[in-house]
């Protein structure tokens, strides 16, 4: 806005300059300039030429004659005002110049208009032309900028209570759920042993950061410690197991199939010390963890394939989960609970002694991928595996 009111300021004072010079110049150079003085012969005059001039040429009154020196100094007098209006004119032409050429990229350029002035003085003399330049005013485009700020996403996270049964604790951690809140969750599921895969009362602790666990529980960690599994507790165990699913209360003679100890990733066969054929079969226990923890599933002539000494024979070494649980070249089709393929996936894990292949994410859990959440729940609940 400034800008554009210096122009017009600028503009207008030029404008009226311009006139004012125009004015000065006509009326100063309106009277004519004397000539300059001619040079006379002195000559003798005759007294008889005295009255023969006198009548033959009469005095010129209407042109006075001065001396050349007067005349002189009136034309110098004369150039010193053309020169002063032409300076009048030429600065001002300067000024809008410069404006013009200094007008910034981007505004509108200013349209010139041509103006040409000639006088012609009454007596004989060069003819001065005089051309001025009017700048229009500009117009000054204005850019306005938009900031468009984006506000940051929040999400929101379901209560524990509302969460769904038998997730893992690699489950919550991603979802952003704090160490507080998967306690909460392993509290509401009843302290599954999925969560706490070595049986020692802290579960996550290998999922959520080491000082976020110590910040809960304290340093050092409160670990519940539980007696060793032995033989003769194992035999209690899938007998206890077998007469919940509605089995006769018959004993059993457990030993150890895989593994030096009944630690975790042990393997027993349970046989029946009353011989009889489908009523009495043999049970395969798969110790969980080095806390005992123990999954109990029928094997026998019913699912020969989950014996511990014929599983990997039927199906060969090196396997992997997506083979196993294949329907034709992992275990077979009648085997078709969920929870015993699951349970079989699991055996030949053991058997084979753990390996990563089966494991990916290495977190102790072979082929969650593959089965729904709630059957590897099942499994590592501990407990009987299937029905009768």
């Amino acid at each position: 806005m400034v800008g554009n009111w210096l122009g017009e300021i600028l503009q207008l004072g030029f404008v009226y300059v311009l006139l004012l010079a125009v004015v000065i110049y006509v009326s100063w150079t309106a009277s004519p300039l004397p000539g300059p003085p001619q040079p006379t012969r002195q000559a003798i005059p005759r007294e008889t030429d005295r009255e023969e001039d006198a009548i033959a040429a009469p005095a010129d009154r209407s042109s006075p004659r001065i001396s050349r020196r007067a005349w002189q100094q009136m034309r110098l007098r004369r150039r010193v005002r053309v020169a002063t209006v032409a300076i009048v004119f030429i600065v001002p032409i300067v000024i809008a110049i410069g404006l013009s050429t200094s007008e910034p990229s981007g505004q509108r350029s200013p349209t010139t208009t041509v103006v040409a002035v000639a006088t012609t003085p009454s007596t004989p003399g060069p003819t001065t032309s005089i051309t001025t330049s009017t700048v229009a005013p500009t117009t000054t485009s204005s850019t306005t900028s938009v900031t468009t700020t984006t506000a940051p996403t929040t999400t929101t996270l379901a209560p524990v209570g509302e969460l769904a049964a038998g997730l893992f604790c690699r489950d919550l951690e991603p979802l952003g759920y704090s160490y507080a809140d998967a306690i909460a969750y392993w509290t509401r599921e009843g302290r599954p042993d999925r969560m706490d895969a070595d049986r020692n009362g802290i579960p996550c602790e290998t999922v959520y950061a080491s000082a976020e666990v110590l910040g809960f529980w304290g340093d050092p960690l409160p670990t519940s410690t539980v007696p060793p599994l032995t033989m003769a507790g194992l035999e209690s165990y899938v007998g206890e197991q077998w007469r919940a699913v509605g089995g006769y209360a018959i004993d059993r003679d457990c030993r150890i199939m895989h593994g030096g100890s009944l630690t975790g990733g042990a393997v027993a066969k349970c046989v029946p010390s009353v011989i009889g054929v489908g009523e009495y079969p043999v049970l395969t226990a798969l110790i969980l963890d080095d806390a005992g923890s123990v999954a109990v599933a029928e094997a026998g002539l019913r699912y020969s394939e989950l014996n511990a000494d014929f599983i990997v024979e039927a199906m060969g070494p090196g396997k992997f989960c997506r083979d196993v649980l294949d329907l034709e070249v992992g275990l077979p089709f009648w085997i078709e609970d969920p929870e015993l393929r699951y349970f079989g996936a699991v055996l030949y894990w053991f058997m084979e002694g753990r390996p990563d292949r089966m494991d990916a994410d290495t977190n102790g859990i072979p082929c969650e991928t593959l089965v729904p959440s709630n059957v590897v729940t099942e499994v590592w609940n501990s407990g009987y595996v299937g029905e009768l």
